[in-house]
């Protein structure tokens, strides 16, 4: 190779690989515990982007057939406040893979309108497998809509034992206990089995795709049941003084780091 075209080329390549750099992305809350991008590597999510508590919505209602499914089956949301940072993005599209793992789409004018108002056909609860955001508005809550995760699972032994109960003997701290924290750990063992599949359009048309997965902390189990026994201390001694003249009352709990999440390297 001449000279001259050895200059071309190496001119090329380097016009190519800032055209590259310039086209990418991350997801915000895996580089904020990864800076160096290493690939393949679990960070703890935090709870501001991430988490269930209290996210129990009863018998699991399966968009597949639509059709609500009985005891043990229960469903459960996430909230989803997850985004991405990179350059010269047009719109990310965010794809959950799972048996019951869905995005679910709320439109908040449809969910407030008296039902006999509705246009025939419509719903204010939309499910999907997919959802995009324009890379300039990711919010997940804005005042058209609601986007959130909604998984399905079988409910534990000891959380039927606690629905039991309950019908027989009324409310308690123990069964109240008991059945969330039996909530809590089949969600988190639910959403480890799905995958999401994140995928970056570029304002040259381009894609760019990254596949993360979430599962929850090792000792899930004694953080959550830690954290319900101080939220549940908070609210009793929250009643107490809120209502008391020179009290100030105390502050809740901050909630714990409950799950990972992990950037999967595609063979």
């Amino acid at each position: 190779m001449s000279e001259g075209r050895g200059a071309e080329f190496s001119w090329l390549m380097s016009v190519a690989t800032s055209a590259a750099s310039s086209m990418s992305f991350v997801l915000t809350a895996f580089a904020a515990e990864n800076p160096e991008g290493t690939p393949g590597k679990t960070v703890l999510l935090d709870s501001s982007q991430f988490y269930g508590g209290g996210g129990n919505s009863g018998v699991w209602y399966n968009p597949a057939d639509q059709t609500f499914w009985d005891y043990p089956w229960v469903g459960y949301k996430y909230h989803f406040f997850l985004n991405c940072t990179g350059d010269n993005i047009e719109s990310l599209t965010y794809e959950i893979e799972g048996e019951r793992s869905y995005f679910e789409t709320i439109d908040i004018e449809l969910a407030t309108t008296p039902p006999e108002e509705r246009e025939a056909g419509s719903h204010a609860y939309n499910y999907t497998k997919t959802v995009t955001f324009d890379y300039d508005n990711q919010n997940s809550i804005t005042d058209e809509r609601s986007v959130g995760l909604y998984i399905g699972y079988p409910l534990s032994e000891s959380g039927m034992q606690a629905l039991s109960t309950f019908s027989r003997e009324g409310n308690s701290d123990p069964v109240n206990k008991q059945l969330d924290v039996a909530l809590e750990i089949g969600a988190a063992q639910e959403i480890a089995h799905s995958r999401l599949r994140l995928t970056a359009t570029f304002t040259d048309g381009s894609t760019q795709t990254k596949t993360f997965v979430i599962a929850p902390i090792a000792d899930f189990t004694e953080a959550y049941s830690a954290y319900w026994d101080a939220s549940n201390a908070w609210e009793d001694e929250y009643n107490l003084v809120r209502n008391t003249p020179g009290q100030e009352p105390p502050e809740h709990p901050q909630k714990p780091k409950l799950y990972t999440i992990t950037e999967v390297v595609e063979a």
